[in-house]
């Protein structure tokens, strides 16, 4: 039995890859429809993005045996 977090780096960057780049357009879509970005936004963005990319990293390699 694995003790710790399960973790597949291969996977887990290329969904990183792809979080970051929708937030990327998010946020250029946000600065077009209200006209700028506060500091916070990016910073919000830059931390959940990891987070976010951890979890469909965990949801695509669920029951797999890595």
């Amino acid at each position: 039995m694995k003790s710790g977090l399960p973790f597949v780096p291969g996977v887990f960057f290329k969904v990183l890859a792809v979080v970051l780049s929708v937030v990327a357009v998010g946020l250029v879509i946000t600065m077009l429809v209200s006209g700028g970005l506060e500091t916070r936004d990016i910073v919000g963005s830059l931390i959940c993005a990891p987070l976010l990319a951890y979890l469909v990293h965990l949801w695509l390699t669920m029951g797999k045996d890595w």
